[in-house]
């Protein structure tokens, strides 16, 4: 079939006789990677979550909205309650930690996530 994810693939299909949009799907998939993420750093052990919808991220661009949201610092603080943090700085830890490969970016093939586009990172908490 020279599919690339058989799950991915599935996922798709569900959402769309469910009725909630794939767009949501992978959003929600980010943040619990995410939060993993923090998880996987604070406790010293590997990542134990795998974001299967992410394969299909290149159809959606730019911060997934409840992330580009946080451009408002105040928002930032509410959301940052998921991942325990309360300032972009807080951020800095597991963007070092991808970037020494100490924890994994999701990639399937040749294809791969850009975690600091889809978390909006430049934008993070620039308005009050």
């Amino acid at each position: 079939m020279r599919r690339l994810s058989l799950r991915s693939d599935l996922l798709e299909q569900r959402a769309k006789s469910s009725g909630v949009p794939f767009r949501l799907l992978m959003q929600a998939d980010f943040v619990i990677f995410l939060r993993e993420c923090f998880d996987s750093l604070s406790e010293g052990r590997k990542q134990n979550w795998w974001p299967e919808t992410l394969l299909y991220v290149e159809r959606h661009s730019g911060a997934f909205e409840v992330l580009a949201r946080c451009q408002s610092a105040q928002y930032l603080k509410k959301v940052g309650v998921i991942f325990g943090i309360q300032t972009k700085n807080d951020f800095d830890p597991v963007l070092s930690a991808f970037k020494d490969k100490s924890l994994y970016t999701p990639s399937w093939d040749y294809e791969s996530i850009d975690p600091i586009a889809l978390l909006g990172y430049d934008n993070l908490g620039k308005r009050p």
